[in-house]
């Protein structure tokens, strides 16, 4: 009788040889499934690693445009100051 819908050989060296053909394509099968999926981890890291760089790049850039508006109020605060100072003199 049929065995996982493969007929049984009488010979079991020929039975044997097909088993061992089996396990070499499924091992081939495992390697490229191995090496696709090794390639979207890759991918998702690589991406992973964009958007983190990103998010701190925006950081940085938030980070800098403050320090230039708080500069700016200081310097025209400072400005108005001066302008004061030298009318009351």
């Amino acid at each position: 009788p049929p065995v996982g819908g493969q007929p049984v050989s009488a010979d079991p060296f020929a039975e044997f040889h097909r088993l061992e053909s089996r396990v070499a394509h499924n091992e081939g099968e495992f390697e490229r499934l191995k090496q696709q999926l090794e390639g979207e981890v890759d991918q998702a890291d690589a991406e992973e690693e964009v958007r983190t760089g990103a998010t701190a790049e925006d950081r940085q850039l938030d980070r800098r445009l403050h320090e230039a508006a708080a500069k700016e109020r200081v310097d025209a605060e400072l400005e108005a100051l001066r302008a004061k100072a030298g009318k009351t003199e």
